[in-house]
């Protein structure tokens, strides 16, 4: 019983932490590298943060229906 308790915490911490990386790495990384005219990186920040925010979005999808 503990044990669910704990990874029930651990998956909500988890999403957390993968929506707010997204959206770091999306409004704020992607939006420097753009500025400085780093084409590339801006579009792995923005790939890496739509990735980041999709994997916590389904994360929290599946954590609901379990």
């Amino acid at each position: 019983m503990v044990m669910g308790a704990v990874s029930h915490n651990l998956t909500g911490y988890t999403i957390f932490l993968c929506i707010f990386c997204g959206l770091l790495l999306l409004l704020i990384d992607a939006k420097l590298y753009r500025m400085s005219s780093q084409k590339k990186e801006s579009r792995v920040s923005r790939v890496f943060g739509w990735i980041h925010i999709l994997l916590g979005s389904l994360l929290f999808v599946v954590s609901f229906l379990t």
